[in-house]
């Protein structure tokens, strides 16, 4: 998921190691809210919006664009491209 926002057209500065990091302690931190000491894949997914977001900037137009609709849609785009792994 970090990688993607680097390399998505209307991010500017995708999300730095450190924004990862923050990734992980909230999606563990969240895993321990709902009682495992575990993390699933859906623990990263349910927190990334709130980590990144504020985390990235945008390019000149997008800048108007809301965060969160641009990292909501590369979120997708990631998410299909682990599927098509999974098949092959």
């Amino acid at each position: 998921l970090t990688n993607a926002t680097r390399n998505h057209g209307a991010i500017r500065l995708g999300v730095s190691p450190r924004g990862s990091l923050a990734l992980l302690q909230m999606a563990k931190a969240s895993a321990f809210a709902q009682g495992r000491d575990f993390l699933l894949p859906d623990d990263i997914v349910f927190v990334a919006q709130d980590v990144f977001c504020h985390r990235l900037l945008m390019q000149g137009s997008a800048a108007d664009a809301s965060a969160q609709n641009t990292f909501g849609s590369r979120r997708d785009d990631t998410r299909r491209d682990e599927n098509m792994r999974k098949r092959t």
